[in-house]
Protein backbone atom coordinates (compact mmCIF):
# COMPACT_ATOMS: atom_id res chain seq x y z
CA UNK A 1 0.00 0.00 0.00
CA UNK A 2 2.84 2.22 0.56
CA UNK A 3 4.08 2.32 -2.93
CA UNK A 4 1.01 1.46 -4.87
CA UNK A 5 -1.23 4.45 -3.58
CA UNK A 6 1.79 6.71 -3.88
CA UNK A 7 1.73 6.03 -7.69
CA UNK A 8 -2.19 6.56 -7.68
CA UNK A 9 -1.58 10.08 -5.76
CA UNK A 10 0.56 10.66 -8.85
CA UNK A 11 -1.89 10.56 -11.75
CA UNK A 12 -4.36 12.35 -9.38
CA UNK A 13 -2.08 15.23 -10.17
CA UNK A 14 -3.72 15.03 -14.07
CA UNK A 15 -6.86 14.70 -12.71
CA UNK A 16 -6.94 17.18 -9.70
CA UNK A 17 -8.18 20.96 -10.87
CA UNK A 18 -6.00 24.15 -10.15
CA UNK A 19 -8.79 25.27 -7.51
CA UNK A 20 -7.67 27.60 -4.83
CA UNK A 21 -8.53 26.32 -1.50
CA UNK A 22 -5.58 28.41 0.89
CA UNK A 23 -5.69 31.96 -0.17
CA UNK A 24 -3.43 31.23 -2.80
CA UNK A 25 -0.91 29.22 -1.29
CA UNK A 26 -2.48 25.84 -1.47
CA UNK A 27 -3.97 24.78 -4.29
CA UNK A 28 -6.20 20.89 -5.27
CA UNK A 29 -4.35 19.72 -7.21
CA UNK A 30 -1.10 20.34 -4.98
CA UNK A 31 -2.67 17.62 -2.00
CA UNK A 32 -1.77 14.88 -4.08
CA UNK A 33 2.03 15.95 -3.98
CA UNK A 34 2.02 16.22 -0.54
CA UNK A 35 0.30 13.21 0.01
CA UNK A 36 2.67 11.42 -2.08
CA UNK A 37 5.70 12.87 -0.23
CA UNK A 38 4.20 11.88 3.15
CA UNK A 39 4.09 8.62 2.14
CA UNK A 40 6.95 8.55 0.57
CA UNK A 41 8.46 9.23 3.79
CA UNK A 42 7.07 6.85 5.37
CA UNK A 43 7.67 4.12 2.94
CA UNK A 44 11.83 5.44 3.28
CA UNK A 45 11.77 4.76 6.86
CA UNK A 46 10.40 1.41 6.69
CA UNK A 47 13.24 -0.08 3.84
CA UNK A 48 15.68 2.73 4.39
CA UNK A 49 18.43 0.11 4.13
CA UNK A 50 17.07 -1.00 0.55
CA UNK A 51 16.63 2.03 -0.38
CA UNK A 52 20.36 3.49 -0.04
CA UNK A 53 21.92 0.08 -0.83
CA UNK A 54 20.00 0.49 -4.57
CA UNK A 55 20.97 4.86 -4.63
CA UNK A 56 24.46 4.24 -4.13
CA UNK A 57 24.62 2.26 -7.06
CA UNK A 58 22.67 4.32 -9.56
CA UNK A 59 24.92 6.69 -11.60
CA UNK A 60 21.85 8.03 -12.63
CA UNK A 61 21.52 9.67 -8.95
CA UNK A 62 24.61 11.54 -9.53
CA UNK A 63 23.68 13.17 -12.53
CA UNK A 64 19.94 14.40 -10.62
CA UNK A 65 21.46 15.20 -7.11
CA UNK A 66 24.58 17.44 -9.47
CA UNK A 67 21.06 18.93 -11.46
CA UNK A 68 19.32 19.95 -8.53
CA UNK A 69 22.40 21.56 -6.85
CA UNK A 70 22.65 23.90 -10.14
CA UNK A 71 19.13 24.73 -10.15
CA UNK A 72 19.21 25.35 -6.32
CA UNK A 73 22.35 27.66 -6.58
CA UNK A 74 21.47 29.45 -10.40
CA UNK A 75 19.61 32.16 -8.75
CA UNK A 76 23.04 32.92 -6.89
CA UNK A 77 24.54 32.86 -9.77
CA UNK A 78 22.61 35.04 -12.23
CA UNK A 79 20.39 37.02 -9.97
CA UNK A 80 23.35 37.57 -6.93
CA UNK A 81 20.92 35.96 -4.29
CA UNK A 82 19.94 33.02 -3.25
CA UNK A 83 16.26 31.55 -3.68
CA UNK A 84 14.77 28.48 -3.48
CA UNK A 85 12.75 28.44 -6.74
CA UNK A 86 9.54 26.50 -7.02
CA UNK A 87 10.97 25.02 -9.71
CA UNK A 88 13.68 23.19 -7.32
CA UNK A 89 10.71 22.00 -5.49
CA UNK A 90 8.97 20.30 -8.25
CA UNK A 91 12.17 18.66 -9.92
CA UNK A 92 13.02 17.49 -5.95
CA UNK A 93 9.81 15.99 -5.88
CA UNK A 94 10.32 14.12 -9.34
CA UNK A 95 13.78 12.97 -7.49
CA UNK A 96 11.79 11.19 -4.88
CA UNK A 97 9.68 9.11 -7.48
CA UNK A 98 12.90 7.56 -8.03
CA UNK A 99 13.56 6.41 -5.27
CA UNK A 100 10.12 5.20 -4.77
CA UNK A 101 9.86 2.89 -7.98
CA UNK A 102 13.26 1.35 -6.85
CA UNK A 103 11.78 0.49 -3.60
CA UNK A 104 8.16 -0.50 -5.62
CA UNK A 105 9.64 -4.16 -7.14
CA UNK A 106 6.72 -4.83 -9.03
CA UNK A 107 5.46 -1.42 -10.43
CA UNK A 108 6.20 -1.63 -13.73
CA UNK A 109 2.04 -3.93 -13.98
CA UNK A 110 0.62 -1.45 -11.74
CA UNK A 111 1.40 1.48 -13.46
CA UNK A 112 0.83 -0.16 -16.96
CA UNK A 113 -3.05 -0.95 -14.93
CA UNK A 114 -3.25 2.52 -13.63
CA UNK A 115 -2.70 4.38 -17.07
CA UNK A 116 -5.39 2.58 -18.31
CA UNK A 117 -7.87 3.69 -15.81
CA UNK A 118 -6.59 6.76 -16.36
CA UNK A 119 -6.79 7.39 -20.15
CA UNK A 120 -10.02 5.39 -20.52
CA UNK A 121 -11.56 7.92 -18.47
CA UNK A 122 -9.91 10.93 -19.62
CA UNK A 123 -11.17 9.91 -22.99
CA UNK A 124 -14.67 9.43 -22.45
CA UNK A 125 -14.58 12.97 -20.57
CA UNK A 126 -13.18 14.24 -23.55
CA UNK A 127 -15.80 12.84 -25.88
CA UNK A 128 -18.85 13.24 -23.94
CA UNK A 129 -18.04 16.46 -22.86
CA UNK A 130 -17.47 17.46 -26.81
CA UNK A 131 -20.85 16.26 -28.09
CA UNK A 132 -22.56 17.12 -24.61
CA UNK A 133 -20.81 20.64 -24.41
CA UNK A 134 -20.31 20.01 -21.02
CA UNK A 135 -18.23 23.01 -18.84
CA UNK A 136 -17.26 22.75 -15.10
CA UNK A 137 -16.18 26.38 -15.44
CA UNK A 138 -12.95 27.99 -15.08
CA UNK A 139 -9.81 27.04 -12.59
CA UNK A 140 -7.41 28.95 -10.67
CA UNK A 141 -5.94 30.60 -13.64
CA UNK A 142 -9.16 32.05 -15.02
CA UNK A 143 -8.84 30.81 -18.52
CA UNK A 144 -9.62 27.72 -19.84
CA UNK A 145 -12.60 26.10 -18.65
CA UNK A 146 -12.52 22.55 -17.86
CA UNK A 147 -14.69 20.74 -20.10
CA UNK A 148 -16.41 22.73 -23.33
CA UNK A 149 -14.49 25.37 -24.46
CA UNK A 150 -16.97 27.41 -27.21
CA UNK A 151 -15.03 28.89 -30.17
CA UNK A 152 -15.89 30.92 -33.54
CA UNK A 153 -13.82 28.92 -35.83
CA UNK A 154 -16.74 27.40 -37.73
CA UNK A 155 -15.53 24.02 -38.54
CA UNK A 156 -15.96 23.52 -34.83
CA UNK A 157 -18.06 24.54 -31.97
CA UNK A 158 -15.50 24.11 -29.35
CA UNK A 159 -12.76 21.84 -28.18
CA UNK A 160 -11.77 20.37 -24.68
CA UNK A 161 -9.99 21.30 -21.97
CA UNK A 162 -9.17 18.84 -19.10
CA UNK A 163 -8.57 18.95 -15.33
CA UNK A 164 -4.74 19.73 -15.60
CA UNK A 165 -2.91 23.23 -16.52
CA UNK A 166 -2.22 24.15 -19.62
CA UNK A 167 -5.58 24.43 -21.33
CA UNK A 168 -6.50 21.55 -24.62
CA UNK A 169 -3.47 21.28 -26.04
CA UNK A 170 -1.86 20.20 -22.93
CA UNK A 171 -4.93 18.00 -22.41
CA UNK A 172 -4.19 16.55 -26.30
CA UNK A 173 -0.85 15.78 -25.03
CA UNK A 174 -1.72 14.47 -21.56
CA UNK A 175 -4.34 11.66 -23.58
CA UNK A 176 -1.37 11.05 -26.72
CA UNK A 177 0.77 9.99 -24.07
CA UNK A 178 -0.85 8.09 -22.05
CA UNK A 179 -2.73 6.04 -25.47
CA UNK A 180 0.32 5.62 -26.55
CA UNK A 181 1.70 3.70 -23.34
CA UNK A 182 -1.29 1.56 -23.02
CA UNK A 183 -1.28 0.32 -26.56
CA UNK A 184 2.66 -0.38 -26.46
CA UNK A 185 2.33 -2.29 -23.01
CA UNK A 186 0.24 -4.65 -24.72
CA UNK A 187 -1.62 -5.55 -21.60
CA UNK A 188 -4.81 -5.61 -23.10
CA UNK A 189 -6.07 -7.31 -26.42
CA UNK A 190 -8.92 -7.88 -28.83
CA UNK A 191 -11.83 -5.90 -28.62
CA UNK A 192 -10.19 -3.72 -25.34
CA UNK A 193 -6.88 -2.96 -27.27
CA UNK A 194 -9.13 -1.54 -30.18
CA UNK A 195 -11.50 0.31 -28.08
CA UNK A 196 -8.72 2.06 -26.46
CA UNK A 197 -7.23 2.77 -29.70
CA UNK A 198 -10.27 4.58 -30.65
CA UNK A 199 -11.58 6.41 -27.58
CA UNK A 200 -7.94 7.56 -27.46
CA UNK A 201 -7.46 9.06 -31.19
CA UNK A 202 -11.33 10.56 -30.61
CA UNK A 203 -10.59 12.02 -27.09
CA UNK A 204 -7.43 13.41 -27.92
CA UNK A 205 -9.20 14.70 -31.53
CA UNK A 206 -11.90 16.65 -29.63
CA UNK A 207 -8.82 18.83 -27.87
CA UNK A 208 -8.09 19.96 -31.33
CA UNK A 209 -3.93 19.89 -30.49
CA UNK A 210 -2.53 19.65 -33.49
CA UNK A 211 0.59 18.46 -32.73
CA UNK A 212 -0.64 15.99 -30.28
CA UNK A 213 -2.93 14.42 -33.14
CA UNK A 214 -0.53 14.19 -35.74
CA UNK A 215 2.21 12.63 -32.61
CA UNK A 216 -0.98 10.08 -32.07
CA UNK A 217 -1.20 9.26 -35.06
CA UNK A 218 2.66 8.72 -36.55
CA UNK A 219 3.30 6.65 -33.53
CA UNK A 220 0.68 4.64 -33.42
CA UNK A 221 0.86 3.19 -37.45
CA UNK A 222 4.30 2.87 -36.30
CA UNK A 223 3.56 0.36 -33.76
CA UNK A 224 0.34 -1.00 -35.53
CA UNK A 225 2.36 -1.83 -38.73
CA UNK A 226 5.67 -3.28 -36.52
CA UNK A 227 3.20 -5.37 -34.80
CA UNK A 228 1.26 -6.11 -37.63
CA UNK A 229 -2.20 -5.69 -36.14
CA UNK A 230 -4.09 -4.94 -39.52
CA UNK A 231 -7.45 -4.71 -37.51
CA UNK A 232 -6.30 -1.85 -35.46
CA UNK A 233 -4.94 -0.18 -38.10
CA UNK A 234 -8.57 -0.10 -39.77
CA UNK A 235 -10.53 0.89 -36.53
CA UNK A 236 -7.70 3.91 -36.81
CA UNK A 237 -8.54 4.51 -39.89
CA UNK A 238 -12.48 4.85 -39.01
CA UNK A 239 -11.19 7.25 -36.24
CA UNK A 240 -9.35 9.10 -38.39
CA UNK A 241 -12.02 9.21 -41.44
CA UNK A 242 -14.48 10.15 -38.88
CA UNK A 243 -12.99 12.94 -37.67
CA UNK A 244 -12.49 14.88 -40.52
CA UNK A 245 -15.99 15.19 -39.66
CA UNK A 246 -15.60 17.22 -37.47
CA UNK A 247 -12.71 19.81 -38.79
CA UNK A 248 -9.85 17.86 -38.75
CA UNK A 249 -8.44 18.59 -42.61
CA UNK A 250 -9.76 22.82 -41.58
CA UNK A 251 -7.63 22.62 -38.28
CA UNK A 252 -4.56 22.20 -39.85
CA UNK A 253 -5.20 24.58 -43.38
CA UNK A 254 -7.63 27.38 -42.18
CA UNK A 255 -5.89 30.52 -42.27
CA UNK A 256 -6.94 31.53 -38.90
CA UNK A 257 -5.24 28.35 -37.59
CA UNK A 258 -2.02 28.41 -39.91
CA UNK A 259 -1.34 32.19 -38.37
CA UNK A 260 -1.54 30.71 -34.87
CA UNK A 261 1.58 28.42 -36.44
CA UNK A 262 3.06 31.39 -37.76
CA UNK A 263 2.47 32.97 -34.42
CA UNK A 264 4.61 30.01 -32.59
CA UNK A 265 7.42 30.15 -35.28
CA UNK A 266 7.89 33.97 -34.60
CA UNK A 267 7.95 33.47 -30.48
CA UNK A 268 10.43 30.44 -30.74
CA UNK A 269 12.59 32.66 -33.64
CA UNK A 270 12.34 35.38 -31.25
CA UNK A 271 13.59 33.23 -28.18
CA UNK A 272 16.58 32.14 -30.25
CA UNK A 273 17.39 35.29 -31.55
CA UNK A 274 17.68 36.47 -27.49
CA UNK A 275 19.85 33.15 -26.83
CA UNK A 276 22.27 34.18 -29.53
CA UNK A 277 22.50 37.72 -28.72
CA UNK A 278 22.75 37.40 -24.54
CA UNK A 279 25.98 37.89 -22.85
CA UNK A 280 28.45 35.24 -22.00
CA UNK A 281 27.37 34.92 -18.60
CA UNK A 282 23.64 34.55 -19.45
CA UNK A 283 24.56 32.13 -22.38
CA UNK A 284 26.15 29.50 -20.09
CA UNK A 285 24.07 30.31 -16.99
CA UNK A 286 20.39 31.19 -18.35
CA UNK A 287 18.57 34.31 -17.30
CA UNK A 288 17.34 32.47 -14.37
CA UNK A 289 13.41 30.90 -13.67
CA UNK A 290 10.66 32.65 -14.17
CA UNK A 291 12.39 35.91 -15.02
CA UNK A 292 12.07 35.81 -18.85
CA UNK A 293 8.75 35.41 -20.86
CA UNK A 294 7.37 35.74 -24.57
CA UNK A 295 4.84 36.97 -26.16
CA UNK A 296 4.98 36.36 -29.87
CA UNK A 297 8.32 38.45 -31.15
CA UNK A 298 8.94 40.05 -27.63
CA UNK A 299 11.31 38.08 -25.26
CA UNK A 300 12.29 39.91 -22.12
CA UNK A 301 11.91 39.93 -18.22
CA UNK A 302 8.33 39.15 -17.21
CA UNK A 303 7.96 41.53 -15.07
CA UNK A 304 8.09 44.24 -18.09
CA UNK A 305 4.94 43.18 -19.87
CA UNK A 306 1.43 44.85 -18.68
CA UNK A 307 -0.84 43.49 -16.87
CA UNK A 308 -3.45 42.41 -19.78
CA UNK A 309 -0.83 39.79 -21.37
CA UNK A 310 0.00 36.71 -20.62
CA UNK A 311 3.38 35.69 -21.12
CA UNK A 312 4.45 32.67 -21.56
CA UNK A 313 7.48 30.42 -22.67
CA UNK A 314 8.57 30.26 -26.37
CA UNK A 315 6.30 26.79 -26.63
CA UNK A 316 9.39 24.86 -27.33
CA UNK A 317 10.56 22.84 -24.06
CA UNK A 318 14.07 22.55 -25.34
CA UNK A 319 14.24 26.67 -26.34
CA UNK A 320 12.23 27.08 -22.77
CA UNK A 321 15.06 25.17 -20.70
CA UNK A 322 17.98 27.05 -22.44
CA UNK A 323 16.62 30.49 -21.57
CA UNK A 324 16.28 29.55 -18.01
CA UNK A 325 19.13 27.89 -17.38
CA UNK A 326 21.13 28.56 -19.94
CA UNK A 327 23.64 25.97 -21.94
CA UNK A 328 24.93 24.43 -18.66
CA UNK A 329 21.15 23.67 -17.54
CA UNK A 330 20.66 22.63 -20.92
CA UNK A 331 23.56 19.60 -20.94
CA UNK A 332 22.82 18.34 -17.45
CA UNK A 333 19.31 18.35 -18.54
CA UNK A 334 19.52 16.18 -21.33
CA UNK A 335 22.37 14.07 -19.57
CA UNK A 336 18.79 13.54 -16.98
CA UNK A 337 17.28 12.16 -20.46
CA UNK A 338 19.57 10.09 -22.81
CA UNK A 339 21.46 8.60 -19.57
CA UNK A 340 18.58 6.03 -18.92
CA UNK A 341 18.96 5.16 -22.54
CA UNK A 342 22.76 4.12 -22.67
CA UNK A 343 22.33 0.29 -21.14
CA UNK A 344 19.46 -0.81 -23.65
CA UNK A 345 20.56 -3.82 -25.47
CA UNK A 346 19.41 -2.43 -29.17
CA UNK A 347 18.70 0.28 -31.21
CA UNK A 348 16.95 -1.43 -33.82
CA UNK A 349 13.73 0.04 -34.62
CA UNK A 350 11.83 -2.92 -33.71
CA UNK A 351 13.13 -3.63 -30.45
CA UNK A 352 12.70 -0.01 -29.22
CA UNK A 353 9.23 0.18 -30.08
CA UNK A 354 8.45 -3.47 -28.43
CA UNK A 355 9.67 -1.50 -24.82
CA UNK A 356 7.18 -0.66 -22.63
CA UNK A 357 7.85 2.93 -22.62
CA UNK A 358 9.60 3.64 -25.33
CA UNK A 359 6.67 5.16 -27.08
CA UNK A 360 5.31 7.50 -24.43
CA UNK A 361 8.86 8.63 -23.33
CA UNK A 362 9.45 9.26 -27.27
CA UNK A 363 6.05 11.19 -27.90
CA UNK A 364 6.47 13.81 -24.89
CA UNK A 365 10.12 14.73 -26.73
CA UNK A 366 8.75 15.19 -29.81
CA UNK A 367 5.77 17.31 -28.18
CA UNK A 368 8.19 19.68 -26.92
CA UNK A 369 9.14 20.97 -29.88
CA UNK A 370 5.63 22.47 -29.84
CA UNK A 371 4.96 22.91 -26.64
CA UNK A 372 6.51 23.94 -23.11
CA UNK A 373 5.80 20.35 -22.17
CA UNK A 374 8.84 20.29 -19.69
CA UNK A 375 7.85 23.20 -17.57
CA UNK A 376 4.05 21.93 -16.97
CA UNK A 377 4.73 20.12 -14.68
CA UNK A 378 0.86 19.33 -13.95
CA UNK A 379 1.85 16.39 -16.99
CA UNK A 380 5.33 16.78 -16.80
CA UNK A 381 5.69 13.95 -14.62
CA UNK A 382 4.20 11.37 -16.86
CA UNK A 383 6.78 11.59 -18.74
CA UNK A 384 9.45 11.40 -15.87
CA UNK A 385 7.50 8.25 -14.16
CA UNK A 386 7.63 6.24 -18.18
CA UNK A 387 11.58 7.40 -18.42
CA UNK A 388 12.26 6.17 -14.57
CA UNK A 389 10.57 2.99 -15.16
CA UNK A 390 12.43 2.81 -18.34
CA UNK A 391 15.90 3.25 -16.63
CA UNK A 392 14.14 0.47 -13.81
CA UNK A 393 13.93 -2.16 -16.13
CA UNK A 394 17.34 -1.80 -17.71
CA UNK A 395 19.14 -1.26 -15.02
Amino acid sequence: MLTKLPVILLFCIGITPHFNIGSNLLYLDDLPVVMFLGLFIIAMFQGRDLILKKAYRMKYLYIWVFFLIYILFNPSIVLGYFSVTTDFLRYTFLFTLLFLLFYFEDSKDFISRVSTGVVVFLSLFSIISFFFEISFGTDAYNYWKIGFNPNNWGFTAGRINGFQAGGPNSFGDLICILTLKVLSDNKVSGRAYNLILFIGYTGCFFTYSRSSILVFTFFSIILLLIQKRTSSLLILSAAILLSVNFGLVDRFISQNETDGINDRIEMQSATAQVIQERSLKNSFFGYGFNQFAVVRSEVKPINEFPDDLRPTGPHNGYAFQLLNYGYLGLVIFLALIIYPFVKLNSYRLSYLVGLQNFLPISGFLLLNFAGDLFQNQSIAWIFWLYLFELYKEQS
